[in-house]
């Protein structure tokens, strides 16, 4: 390994190292997982949705988010129905413990993103979201499509 690769190897295991950090906390500050946050978050902005749709925006597997909405849905969470126009499809919607939830947790999760980006002025947050746009097009380019 040249110390080039090695360097770029201790970039992305901090890279992880701080992606775990932030799941943490962020669960603990917000009392929800960043998964089902935001899924409940993409319904509280869209009210109804099919499954088919979440996937695509969330950008997640398929099993994982049936596997997370049969969980929301035996909490009461959320709805899941049948399109009465495609049988092949199933709406998503909130249920009103579903707007209760996101509705306490969104103060929580502002709180949340300020503590965590404070050090951060603007610039320093453009040139970081520029920099994990690069990541995410050279993962791109190894052949990983859905991050």
């Amino acid at each position: 390994m040249t110390p080039h690769e090695a360097e770029q190897l201790k970039v992305l295991q901090q890279l992880g190292r701080s992606y775990r950090s932030m799941l943490g906390a962020f669960e603990s500050s917000v009392g929800q997982g960043l998964t089902r946050w935001r899924i409940l978050n993409q319904l509280h902005k869209e009210t109804q949705c099919s499954q088919k749709w979440l996937i695509q925006q969330l950008k997640m597997d398929p099993g994982s988010l049936t596997r997370l909405l049969k969980a929301m849905e035996k909490e009461g969470l959320i709805q899941r129905s049948n399109d009465p126009q495609d049988n092949r499809l199933s709406n998503v919607t909130l249920t009103p413990k579903g707007y209760a939830e996101i509705h306490q947790a969104l103060p929580k999760r502002s709180a949340f993103l300020n503590v965590i980006l404070e050090e951060f002025n603007d610039e320093e947050l453009l040139a970081f979201q520029g920099m994990l746009n690069k990541l995410e097009r050279g993962c791109e380019k190894a052949g990983i499509r859905d991050l």
